[in-house]
């Protein structure tokens, strides 16, 4: 096909989700680079026992505030700390060819080592879409179902947020993006580091006897 939307399997779409979507690619074909909004529900709390047709259940929060269709004029103009710095795979709808010509030479990296490593479709995007005009569905087309993820545990979340995601930031830097943006995902991945850190410690028994 023209365009590729990579979805997780606790990734359920939302009732009708396709054909709005078609509708927003024909007419934005010209364009590279689709995001869509999404809500987050909780696995396996609000996991249904089936989603027939399409699911439009119970759910915690909207991934972003702003449910309101737009174009943008730049891609790196929906990073920030709401959107996760747009490392969501599941947000984005991309031109094939954009996928293919990127990976064409690459070697396939060791997951959650580097950047390309933990987020390989940001990091794309970063060195081929940075500053290519998007456009933002604000209409949430997906539900995402946090605790279902395969990279939840200490030891690889360690991994994300010591490797992966400050060479992602690393990344951002060299694409003169703003500042202010630069700072807060700089505070965001120390405070997650912190969160691993104390959630490590209680995980073990320092009772001396």
């Amino acid at each position: 096909g023209e365009f590729v939307w990579i979805l997780g399997s606790h990734n359920l779409l939302a009732p009708n989700a396709l054909e709005y979507l078609l509708d927003i690619l024909k007419n934005n074909i010209k364009l590279n680079i689709i995001y869509t909004n999404f809500r987050c529900a909780k696995y396996p709390e609000q996991w249904p026992e089936q989603a027939y047709l399409g699911y439009n259940g119970e759910f915690e929060y909207i991934g972003n505030k702003d449910i309101n269709n737009r174009n943008i004029s730049e891609w790196k103009d929906l990073i920030s700390i709401d959107s996760a710095l747009c490392t969501q795979l599941y947000v984005h709808i991309i031109k094939a060819n954009v996928w293919k010509s990127f990976w064409n030479n690459i070697d396939i990296p060791e997951t959650f080592k580097s950047a390309i490593g933990t987020y390989p479709h940001t990091y794309m995007i970063v060195k081929t879409l940075i500053n290519s005009p998007s456009f933002y569905i604000g209409e949430p087309l997906i539900t995402i179902f946090n605790g279902a993820q395969h990279w939840g545990d200490l030891a690889l979340k360690a991994k994300v947020y010591s490797l992966g995601l400050p060479e992602l930031i690393r990344e951002f830097k060299k694409q003169k993006l703003a500042s202010s943006i630069i700072k807060e995902a700089m505070d965001f991945n120390k405070s997650q580091i912190r969160v691993i850190a104390l959630a490590s410690l209680k995980s073990h028994d320092f009772t001396l006897n």
